[in-house]
């Protein structure tokens, strides 16, 4: 239980770090995508939403009450959304700017100069590898998709049910774990199936670090920076579990 609190805890540590000298530069792309993703999916997702209440009315006005019953519905369905999908599309396409991320945040971790001739190098390193980026993503949605599509058929099992939402948090815990902590180790040359094995062997703090992130991605606002936070504070554990071992 030590190990899930420190690992929940852990996952705040990017929200002083993403202001840093050297850091803050590379949060712009995330930032940038983050943003026009979540702002077409909300404007898409009302605009559709209200068309579809509208033509519920027009049809059959006695039901014109059930709006206020659908808008809640509406709500839920949208945080769930930004909560889970929305964070690993966003990730997929900011890929490339991610790796520079972590690997500037290490930079000044480690380095009293951050902001120098060290970030011509990253930029260098890091764009030769967007493809390899890319793919790691692929990897992590075929992985994902794996495993999310039998556990939403548990909502629909009678009994099985009532324990699915709690299955389900602890699942999206899992997924943002491996999602964040993939950038920090990939970029020390890990692969996948090595990423994985990381996060298990060290499976109760990595919860509680997913559990962090999964909340704060999940609030309205300081969702926009979910990502670079999650990102740089998974760096930062990375180097204190290295440390940590030496």
């Amino acid at each position: 239980m030590r190990e899930f609190i420190r690992g929940f805890f852990s996952a705040f540590y990017g929200f002083k770090l993403i202001s840093k000298k050297g850091i803050w530069i590379f949060i712009l792309g995330p930032l940038i995508i983050n943003s026009l993703l979540f702002t077409a999916i909300i404007v898409i997702g009302f605009g559709e939403f209200t068309e579809l209440v509208s033509w519920i009315e027009s049809q059959w006005q006695w039901l014109s009450w059930i709006s206020w019953i659908l808008w809640p519905i509406f709500i839920i369905i949208n945080l769930i959304v930004v909560f889970f999908c929305f964070a690993i599309i966003a990730n997929l396409i900011a890929s490339p700017f991610n790796g520079l991320l972590s690997e500037a945040t290490e930079i000044y971790l480690i380095s009293s100069n951050a902001n120098g001739k060290n970030q011509g190098e990253i930029t260098k390193i890091n764009l030769g590898l967007v493809i390899g980026a890319l793919i790691n993503e692929l990897r992590k949605l075929f992985y994902i998709a794996c495993r999310a599509i039998p556990l939403l058929l548990l909502f629909i099992i009678p009994v099985v049910q009532l324990a699915a939402p709690a299955i389900w948090v602890f699942f999206a815990a899992w997924i943002m774990a491996i999602e964040y902590m993939e950038y920090p180790l990939g970029n020390h040359e890990m692969e996948f199936h090595e990423v994985r094995q990381w996060v298990s062997e060290n499976r109760n703090f990595s919860l509680g670090f997913g559990m962090g992130v999964s909340m704060f991605t999940a609030i309205p606002i300081i969702n926009f920076l979910a990502m670079p936070v999650a990102i740089t504070s998974a760096t930062k554990i990375f180097l204190e579990k290295v440390s940590a071992k030496n």
